[in-house]
């Protein structure tokens, strides 16, 4: 018997290796955000570069402190606050589309389909609402009080409580599909991938649950705490430990639980869950943050590539640090927001994904209550000021056809747009100059000459001297011009603020 159990437990672990190996070797493609961490494997990433500058495009009507993690499908915002209303509302401009009023408070991110979004509130109560229009699908009970983000996978919803019950629910009827538990506090939102449940408990344990019935597979005892979602990648479950004197990463084995790597963090206190990107050049980084810093570690062999810190601050006398949100990261660019325990700016950090450079900091209206959730070119987050916000990038079209600027997209000085010259002379089908020596660029398109200077708010058409609102400039070693000014000397311009999107119209070279 014994014999004949190891010979079953051989088998199901190489069809299971196989079908891991297969199940995807890079983060999804772009697309929706649909719950914590942008899906079950929790990967926090997706496989398209990310603009470096973000602007506010929207915020919605101040209200209770917007604690609940948004989530993204299509057109719409879901997303839950402290008067217990989860809202879902336009993501073009923030108005609420529907409302459906809950029991307990709403702290965790939903789990959305296009069929039916799936909310727990705090209480354990579970409600599944047609994603169209709020309408109520089913209602079930956990029993307990519930801090962590449902998994939806598989025609299941997957959700842990804070007294260790794991349950499975059939994602059309609300029906209990089985119940298994940890023994132990989870906060920690599970992640699934190809028919396991991994679940972390608070006291560093890790679970790996067969998701057709509940029967663990194998458990782990980290050195620390467990309060973020772990990350599947592949073979290779990510988990941050938290902890001031025991913490880290570790990377375990999927199929077996056993350690594949480890890698302590200096401060060891791991406050953001684990984010999975693959750059560029094909390198899989693992991203985790603590006390203000950001490490990338190599996915491969724990080594850490690269690690940044945020801006600290001075108050009463000692130096403070932010605490940041679970990373968002692109193929260029990584996303991390940061807040500080007192009374200052919160901040989005842009850094490079392949080798940690600082690209820009945006201010942000309020203080960030939530990690952060990506779709649609657009960041979304909750504030304590009660507010969903919106920031994205600026975007350029011209003649229709969008202009790539590369890695640093337009900024903002003086309520004016500055962009890098040569793409966007490049776009217009200028021939452009360079003189390092003066700091002057000149960009010819048919028989108009533009000529502008760094630091100089005068610029030159065809030798005649107008005035710039505001100077061209060298930001991140690259030069910026302003672009209105560029655009209505070459043709016109339109701004449209919701999206965030500059339209540039060329007068027809045809006579």
């Amino acid at each position: 018997m014994r014999r004949r159990r190891l010979r079953l437990t051989l088998v199901l672990t190489l069809v299971l290796a196989v079908v891991l190996a297969g199940s995807g070797s890079r983060p999804a493609l772009a697309g929706d955000w649909l719950g914590y961490g942008r899906g079950p494997a929790r990967l926090g990433s997706v496989d398209e570069p990310l603009g470096s500058v973000l602007m506010q495009r929207w915020a919605t009507d101040p209200g209770p402190p917007a604690q609940g993690i948004p989530a993204v499908l299509g057109d719409l915002v879901f997303a839950g606050a402290d008067d217990r209303v989860f809202r879902a509302l336009d993501a073009e401009d923030g108005q609420v589309r529907w409302t459906f009023t809950t029991r307990g408070l709403l702290r965790s991110a939903p789990a959305v389909s296009a069929e039916a979004v799936y909310v727990v509130d705090f209480d354990g109560n579970v409600y599944a609402l047609r994603t169209s229009d709020g309408l109520l699908l089913w209602q079930a009970a956990l029993g307990d009080r519930v801090g962590a983000s449902p998994v939806l996978a598989d025609g299941a919803l997957y959700a842990a409580t804070a007294e260790g019950l794991v349950e499975a629910l059939d994602a059309a009827s609300g029906a209990v599909k089985w119940r298994s538990g940890t023994g132990v506090p989870v906060w920690s939102s599970p992640a699934y991938g190809s028919g396991y449940l991994y679940v972390e408990d608070y006291s560093g344990g890790v679970h790996a649950l067969d998701a057709r019935d509940g029967r663990q597979v194998w458990t782990y005892q980290t050195s620390g705490e467990l309060r973020m979602s772990p990350a599947l990648y592949g073979q290779k479950l990510i988990v941050a430990s938290s902890g001031f004197e025991n913490g880290g990463v570790y990377a375990l084995d999927a199929l077996t639980g056993t350690v594949v790597w480890t890698r302590s963090i200096s401060g060891n206190n791991l406050w953001s869950a684990p984010t999975v990107a693959v750059t560029g050049d094909g390198r899989t980084l693992v991203l985790a943050g603590n006390l203000g810093w950001l490490y990338a570690i190599d996915a491969d062999n724990g080594v850490v590539v690269w690690k940044n810190r945020m801006t600290p601050i001075k108050f009463g006398g000692r130096t403070k640090y932010p605490t940041m949100t679970t990373p968002v990261a692109g193929r260029d660019h990584v996303y991390v927001g940061a807040y500080y325990a007192v009374d200052a700016p919160s901040r989005i950090y842009t850094f490079n994904l392949a080798d940690g450079r600082l690209f820009w900091t945006s201010l942000v209206a309020a203080k960030i209550a939530t990690p952060l959730a990506y779709a649609g070119g657009s960041v979304y987050f909750g504030a304590y000021d009660g507010r969903i916000y919106a920031y994205a990038p600026i975007r350029v079209f011209i003649g229709g056809k969008p202009v790539d600027f590369g890695e640093l997209s337009p900024v903002v000085r003086s309520n004016r747009s500055l962009v890098p010259f040569r793409a966007l002379f490049d776009a217009v089908g200028a021939t452009v100059g360079w003189d390092q020596g003066a700091g002057r660029v000149s960009a010819k398109l048919g028989d108009r000459l533009i000529q502008l200077s760094v630091g100089q708010t005068t610029a030159l058409i065809d030798g005649r001297p107008v005035p710039l609102e505001v100077a061209p400039a060298v930001i991140n070693e690259r030069v910026l011009v302003p672009l209105r000014f560029v655009a209505e000397a070459l043709g016109k311009l339109a701004w449209d603020q919701k999206n965030l999107r500059v339209d540039v119209t060329l007068p027809d070279p045809t006579p």
